[in-house]
């Protein structure tokens, strides 16, 4: 059966990276556009069975009220199912939408499971259509660290559930085995149960920050402290950046794309597999990282 073909189209990098991924596990074709200019070529070319569609865009170009209008008066999407996303509903966003035409309007962060049922009630699909085809979790015993040339078992800890969903999903497809939390007390029981080979943390969290899960972890496995990668879209925040030049960590700035994740996860397990663990108390040298400015 010829798979269904979703247009994506949102300003947020990391919107359409989740949101891909997310509908591909269920077997959709997936294309995106990051602005209205390039939304509207990509439904001439790829003529998509639905459209999910931002409000708002931060540019001069259109905002989804436009395209809506303009894909409505187009032969070929006249009767295309849209559904909407959108940050807020602070300007009555779900009625005008639904009165332009929207099928379904959903509010950021999206609740993947409600938005996929949404999609197949739009595209008249049963359950069956709808198929999960993500890669399966193995589920074996964790190996131990010098039995493996590369890392499998990460521990991400991240409040943001919508990242937190992104980065899962992405981790997952390249091969790895990922256990997610949302804070830091429930990445620390993970860590004393568990031995992960990464360990990809947020720096801002609520009940335990990442610079004090660190400590936790620093004092009941200190070993696991040369995996860490911590991940802040606080930037020029003096604690964060006092904390990551003290303990020689490896900082992500968000947005960032996600194949800087995965250098950083290869240097990180490379430098953890030689030397001896840095003593918190050496002198100040400046931490390993990635420009993050979104692309």
């Amino acid at each position: 059966m010829k798979p269904k073909t979703i247009l994506v189209i949102d300003d947020s990098l990391v919107v359409l990276q989740a949101l891909s991924m997310k509908l591909r596990s269920r077997g959709y074709r997936v294309v995106t556009a990051a602005d209205s200019s390039t939304g509207i070529s990509l439904m001439r070319q790829e003529k998509p069975d639905l459209l999910i569609l931002d409000v708002n865009f931060p540019t001069d170009s259109w905002d989804g009220f436009g395209l809506m209008t303009w894909f409505r008066r187009m032969e070929e999407s006249r009767e295309l199912p849209i559904v909407v996303i959108s940050g807020s509903d602070e300007g009555n966003y779900e009625q005008r939408c639904r009165e332009a035409g929207a099928v379904g309007f959903f509010l950021k962060p999206l609740d993947y499971e409600l938005l996929l049922a949404a999609l197949r009630q739009a595209l008249h699909q049963t359950p069956e259509e709808q198929a999960l085809v993500a890669l399966p979790v193995v589920d074996s015993p964790p190996l131990r660290p010098s039995q493996v040339e590369r890392p499998e078992l990460v521990l991400l800890v991240e409040d943001d559930k919508s990242l937190r969903e992104t980065l899962e999903l992405f981790l997952q497809s390249e091969g790895f085995r990922v256990t997610s939390v949302p804070d830091g007390s429930e990445g620390l029981r993970q860590v004393i149960a568990t031995e992960f080979h990464i360990t990809l943390s947020d720096m801002v969290m609520p009940n335990m920050p990442g610079d004090q899960f660190y400590k936790e972890v620093e004092r009941v496995k200190p070993h696991l402290c040369r995996r860490f990668i911590f991940m802040t879209g606080h930037q020029a925040d003096p604690r964060s950046d006092a904390f990551i030049r003290r303990v020689h960590s490896f900082m992500l700035w968000k947005p960032f794309p996600l194949c800087d994740l995965l250098t950083a996860i290869n240097v990180v397990w490379k430098k953890s597999q030689s030397g001896p663990v840095p003593s918190p108390g050496l002198s100040a040298k400046p931490p390993l990282s990635l420009a993050m400015a979104a692309r």
